[in-house]
C-alpha cells in the first residue's frame, strides 16, 4: 500500500485554520453587550473541538508505546472523563463565587501551551512508565497527560454558563445551548481531525494546530474584554 499524499491537503487545510482564527478575531473586534452571547457561544465550541482532538492524539500519541488495544482506549476515556468531571466540579466552585475577573482566558490560554507541549512533553513520560506492568503504566501515563488539560477544559463550560447567565434568564437554556454547542464543536473535530488532519499532517501539527486555536480563543477573550467594559 502506498503512503497517503500529504501535500494537496496542506493548502486548505492552512486556509481553514487562517479562516476560523480571522473569524474569532472578527467576533472580539465587533464585540457588544449585544454579541457577547454569540462570542462565549463561539469559545465553547471551541473547547469542545479541542476536547475531542486531545482525546484522539492521545490515542496516537500513546499507540507507538503501549499499541492500540482496549486497554489504551480504556485509559484515555477514563482520564478524559475523570479530568472533565474534576474540571465541572472546579468551575462551579468558581462560578458560585463572587470574583473580580473570571480566570477563562488564563484556562484557555494554558491549557493551549500544555497541548502544544504534548509532542515533545508526552514521549518523556510515556517512557518514563514504560517500565511498570503495563495497565498501571497506561493509567498512570494518562493521568498525568490528559487530566490537566481536560481539568482545565471542564472548567470552561460553568464559567461560560455563568457569564450567559447574566444576560438570559432561563440558566436551564443557556446550559443547553452551551453543552450543545459544545458538542457540535466536538463532533466537528472529530470528523476533521481524524478523517483529514491527523492522517495528513501528523500528530505533532494537529496538536500545535489545537493548542493555538486554545491560545487564540483565550487571546481573543483578552481582546473583546479591553474592548468592552470587561469579562465579567
Amino acid at each position: 500500500m502506498g503512503e497517503v499524499e500529504k501535500t494537496p491537503a496542506l493548502p486548505e487545510l492552512l486556509s481553514w485554520i487562517r479562516s476560523l482564527s480571522n473569524f474569532l478575531i472578527n467576533i472580539a473586534c465587533v464585540m457588544s453587550n449585544t454579541s457577547i452571547s454569540r462570542f462565549y457561544y463561539m469559545l465553547a465550541f471551541v473547547e469542545g473541538g479541542a476536547l475531542m482532538a486531545v482525546e484522539l492524539l492521545s490515542s496516537k500519541l500513546i499507540a507507538p508505546y503501549y499499541g492500540a488495544s482496549l486497554y489504551v482506549w480504556t485509559a484515555v476515556l477514563g482520564t478524559t472523563l475523570g479530568g472533565l468531571g474534576l474540571g465541572y466540579y472546579l468551575g462551579s466552585l468558581y462560578s458560585s463565587k463572587e470574583m473580580k475577573r473570571s480566570p477563562t482566558r488564563e484556562l484557555f490560554i494554558v491549557s493551549g501551551i500544555l497541548v502544544c507541549s504534548m509532542p515533545w512533553l508526552g514521549p518523556l513520560i510515556l517512557e518514563l512508565f514504560l517500565g511498570l506492568e503495563l495497565r498501571l503504566g497506561i493509567t498512570l501515563s494518562g493521568i498525568i497527560l490528559i487530566t490537566p488539560i481536560l481539568t482545565s477544559f471542564g472548567m470552561i463550560s460553568p464559567l461560560i454558563i455563568n457569564r450567559l447567565g447574566k444576560f438570559n434568564a432561563s440558566s436551564g437554556k443557556v446550559a443547553g445551548m452551551v453543552y450543545g454547542i459544545s458538542t457540535i464543536g466536538g463532533i466537528l473535530f472529530s470528523l476533521v481531525f481524524g478523517l483529514y488532519l491527523i492522517p495528513y499532517v501528523g500528530v505533532k501539527l494537529s496538536y500545535l494546530i489545537t493548542g493555538g486555536l486554545l491560545i487564540g480563543a483565550g487571546l481573543s477573550l483578552l481582546l473583546g474584554a479591553r474592548i468592552t467594559v470587561s469579562d465579567d
